[in-house]
């Protein structure tokens, strides 16, 4: 419910919003037309601004949509709400039928200039695209408003209407965003950017409402009115996240392929345009160096210098008129010159072809350029002009025509060079409408807007000189501020130039390239509207908005099964679970009731509220009289007093543990463990506690401490008699280092005395009894300090180190071979064994295994020693291999027993102990040690050390 709940306050909150945004977007519009600023809504210079049609309309539907959300029920404003998306409908439809039959519309000229344009295309108009927005739109409003409410069908119908107006919002602020606007570049009337907004916001309103969107959450929560589970809630979140970032990657994706196009677009018509540019500079200035030929070749050709000579001395001479006329005639012939005059070096006319437009005496403009003429000697070429108000517009090329001395005799020495003097002007008058301004206005490649003009700086104002392809009679005519910052022609006009973005005299967008002229005051501009490079570009827009919308409905609809299937996946599980969780909550009432401990369920004050059969029948109290009882009253008076800080430990992490006394209705008392906690059931605190009667326990914990305190007594009196033990066991061992081996060296000593002083007097048989008497105290004196050995090996104190077992087993090796040098042993190590133990007690038993290997071996002819280590069950266990005697496994436990020999004396010789040595020194470090072996086959001994795992 809370979830719900949660999403039908944002749901209204959000169609609040929506209504308020949509009736503000209207009325900012609509006043940006009102005071003149319409520039204001369109955002961005050559874009069109949203029509007041357009804004009135907006208001209206925010306002229905808002009316009608507050006051649902309220028939009049169902009413006005139905109305004011009627009159949409209606003003939507003419508008779509407009762009079909061209009808005006009576409302195309409110608070608008009819002539005003964004280029071709007229301002204030509202667009067909539009028109069909609100149409979308209007129709979703009119469903969801009557009362009752309508039919699930009619649901879809208004969301699907309404998304498909959010949708064409998006994809033309799309276009707005990659710079990429749909619909420019010909007559149609585009949508704004502020209108896409303006149907995005409506649309999202309309969505949100309870009509249109509410069948589609019924589906999408599958009837789910509960708060979802935190494994549900997980998945949403994890869901949400993967489309939202699905979203952005397909939106970012579009946007950057948008702007990648337009980019590559725009590199190109640059690198196009520079070539135009230049080519066309290339051409006016070719035609102008021409026309400068010209001048040059009349000035000094000598036939026209001697005709118009002639023509000043004589000015009623025909035949120099003649001469003139014929040549002036062939400079015309190509129709390159309109007229031709000659005017003398006091600016009088003394000649003019028929038809001219020249005058006795020249105008200001003519005589100025006359006069610069005369004075340098040089053709002069004059800026476009007209020769009266409302004239022609013409250029003027003048030459000046010099004398030419005849040539001084031979004899005569060579005079200083003198710069000839001008006797009279020629000039040529151009119409530039014959070929300089067709020259400008061709384009060498196919286009709808594109245009070449020539302009020029005067003062304050860029003056354009031509006629221009979009606006009939502007040449000379029309004129800008040279401060306008967008305005190509100005930016020449400045000095800028190069590729620049700008919006031209229509105020359309455009790429233009501006050029200086050289030698002359013209500024060339080559432009072609933004619209005309961009179409290819708002044609793949529209592909990528619908690949983006349908990839964006593909991620929805994907999204909406997979919440749907978990859902319901959710609701098979909770069912389950239910299901398991009444069965289990069964079986613990059961098992509760039946407990041999009490089990009590406690509210927020320390009231009985449950209990189980075990209660009752200790306490002898029925279940409604152990409701009745106060907080703590089965305690004993004396046991109340700690009742509240006890309380407390429920709520705790490791919650309450504690011994207490309760009492019985009969007035017995018992002693009780308690352990519990608190719990939540239905969203209230309760706190569950299970008493133990630890009466008998605390009985018997009294005995076993009583035996403890005997059991300490008699483990002081065994620890005493046990040092004794060692006491006397250090005397015996004192004893029989001492005592006996006195009697032992005297036997010995007398016996080796008797064969030395007496061996002449004693036969074989004497000799040999002698022997065997020493031989036997030898053996003695051996099995006396084995004994010994084997007796500190017992008590000896362990001192743990890490023990190189390698160098440690090379050592014995080598006092082996120091005893019997004359043996050819193989000994082979390992390298690197180590292992924790006492160094002293490891070199005994390594003494042990290697010795009784090398005594074994020595009826070997190739005897062989090993010692390594191999993993065994996981642990390290270290071994000494020989290929001697060996033995037989079935009497391999005998080895490690003391005085336990499997060979006899005379083939092998030793006391039986060493072993039993190895065996308590192995067991004293924590480790085992095993034989394996076979006769005449040879034997391993295997022994493993504690910390070598």
């Amino acid at each position: 419910m809370k979830t719900r709940r949660a999403i039908d306050r944002i749901t209204h909150h959000g169609v609040d919003v929506a209504a308020i945004g949509t009736a503000a977007v209207g009325l900012f519009a609509l006043g940006t037309w009102v005071f003149g600023q319409w520039r204001f809504s369109a955002f961005g210079p050559g874009y069109v601004p949203m029509a007041p049609s357009t804004a009135v309309l907006f208001i209206l539907l925010g306002l229905a949509l808002g009316a009608c959300h507050r006051w649902p029920d309220v028939r009049p404003v169902r009413m006005i709400a139905m109305a004011a998306a009627f009159l949409t409908m209606i003003v939507s439809a003419l508008v779509a039928a407009q762009s079909w039959s061209y009808i005006p519309l009576p409302w195309d000229g409110w608070l608008t200039d009819p002539g005003l344009r964004a280029g071709a295309i007229p301002l204030g108009r509202m667009s067909p695209l539009t028109a069909a927005a609100f149409l979308l739109s209007a129709g979703s409003l009119c469903v969801r408003t009557p009362r009752p409410p309508v039919t699930r069908r009619l649901r879809w119908i208004a969301a699907i209407a309404a998304g498909a107006g959010l949708l064409m919002g998006l994809v033309v602020a799309l276009g707005y965003a990659s710079g990429t606007p749909l619909i420019y570049g010909g007559h149609a009337v585009p949508m704004a950017l502020l209108t896409a907004l303006a149907f995005v916001v409506l649309n999202l309103g309309l969505l949100l409402s309870d009509g249109a969107v509410s069948g589609l959450l019924d589906w999408f929560a599958l009837g789910l009115n509960a708060d979802v589970s935190a494994p549900q809630r997980r998945f949403l979140w994890r869901m949400l996240s993967v489309l939202a970032g699905l979203v952005a990657a397909i939106g970012l994706t579009g946007f950057f392929y948008l702007q990648r196009q337009q980019t590559s677009a725009r590199t190109y018509v640059y690198s196009d345009l520079n070539a135009i540019a230049d080519l066309k500079m290339a051409q006016i200035v070719n035609w102008r160096d021409e026309r400068l030929s010209d001048a040059r070749f009349l000035g000094q050709a000598r036939f026209v210098a001697r005709d118009i000579a002639r023509l000043l001395a004589d000015p009623n001479s025909e035949a120099a008129r003649a001469e003139s006329i014929h040549w002036l005639n062939l400079v015309k012939t190509d129709g390159r010159y309109a007229d031709a005059m000659i005017y003398d070096a006091e600016m009088n006319l003394r000649l003019a072809l028929p038809g001219s437009t020249a005058t006795r005496t020249p105008g200001p403009f003519l005589r100025e350029h006359l006069a610069a003429a005369l004075r340098s000697n040089d053709a002069v070429l004059t800026d476009l002009h007209r020769l009266d108000a409302g004239g022609p517009i013409r250029l003027d090329l003048i030459v000046p025509v010099m004398s030419f001395d005849p040539a001084p005799p031979a004899t005569s020495p060579p005079s200083a060079p003198s710069r000839p003097a001008s006797i009279a002007v020629v000039v040529l008058r151009l119409d530039p409408e014959k070929f300089l301004f067709p020259l400008v206005q061709s384009w060498p490649t196919l286009s709808q807007t594109a245009e070449t003009l020539l302009v020029r700086r005067e003062d304050e104002e860029v003056v354009f000189l031509g006629e221009l392809r979009h606006r009939p009679g502007t040449a000379l005519a029309l004129r800008r501020s040279v401060h306008e910052p967008q305005l190509p022609a100005a930016m020449g006009a400045r000095g800028e130039t190069g590729v620049c973005e700008g919006v031209d005299y229509r105020g359309a967008k455009v790429l233009a390239a501006t050029r200086a002229v050289p030698g002359s005051p013209w500024i060339m501009v080559a432009k072609v509207d933004q619209a005309e490079i961009y179409a290819p570009l708002r044609a793949e827009a529209w592909n990528v908005g619908l690949v983006i919308a349908a990839l964006l409905v593909a991620i929805a609809a994907t999204a909406a099964f997979l919440w749907r299937h978990n859902t319901a996946g959710f609701l098979h599980r909770a069912l389950v679970a239910e299901q398991e969780r009444q069965t289990m909550a069964d079986r613990l009432e059961l098992l509760t009731r039946h407990a041999n401990d009490i089990i009590l369920l406690l509210d927020e004050t320390g009231r009985i509220v449950e209990a189980n059969d075990r209660a009752l029948a200790t306490y002898g109290y029925t279940l409604d009289e152990l409701r009745q009882l106060p907080a703590g009253g089965l305690r004993h008076p004396a046991a109340k007093e700690n009742l509240p800080q006890q309380l407390e430990l429920f709520t705790s992490p490791d919650g309450a543990f504690f011994e207490t006394i309760h009492q019985r209705r009969d007035g017995t008392t018992f002693l009780v463990e308690f352990s519990g906690r608190a719990v939540e059931i239905d969203d209230r605190q309760f706190g569950l506690g299970i008493y133990r009667d630890i009466t008998e326990r605390k009985q018997v914990e009294e005995v076993i401490r009583q035996l403890n305190q005997t059991l300490e007594q008699r483990v002081r009196e065994r620890t005493a008699e046990l040092e004794a033990a060692n006491k006397e066991l250090e005397a015996f061992s004192y004893s029989v280092s001492h005592d006996l081996r006195a009697p032992l060296r005297t036997m010995d000593g007398f016996s080796q005395a008797l064969l030395d002083d007496c061996a002449n007097l004693l036969d074989d048989r004497g000799r040999d009894y002698l022997g065997r008497v020493r031989a036997a105290t030898s053996r003695m004196a051996a099995l006396i300090d084995d004994l010994l050995l084997l007796s500190r090996v017992a008590r000896a104190d362990l001192r743990r180190e890490r023990v190189d077992l390698t160098a440690l087993a090379r050592s014995v090796i080598d006092e082996l071979r120091l005893a019997q040098p004359e043996r050819p042993v193989e000994v082979w190590v390992a390298n690197d064994l180590a292992g924790e133990g006492d160094a002293r007690l490891l070199r005994v038993v390594l003494t042990n295994l290697l010795g009784n290997a090398w005594k074994f071996t020595g009826r070997q002819p190739r005897a062989r020693i090993e010692f390594g280590a191999r993993e065994i069950d996981g642990a390290q266990a270290f071994f000494v291999r020989d290929n001697g005697a060996g033995f037989d496994m079935a009497f391999a436990e005998k080895l490690f027993g003391a005085f336990q020999r499997l060979h006899s004396a005379a083939e092998f010789p030793g006391t039986g102990i060493g072993l039993a040595s190895v065996q308590r020194i192995i067991r004293r470090h924590g480790g085992r040690v095993w034989a394996e072996g076979a006769v005449g086959e040879g034997a391993t001994f295997y022994f493993t050390l504690k910390g070598n795992g």
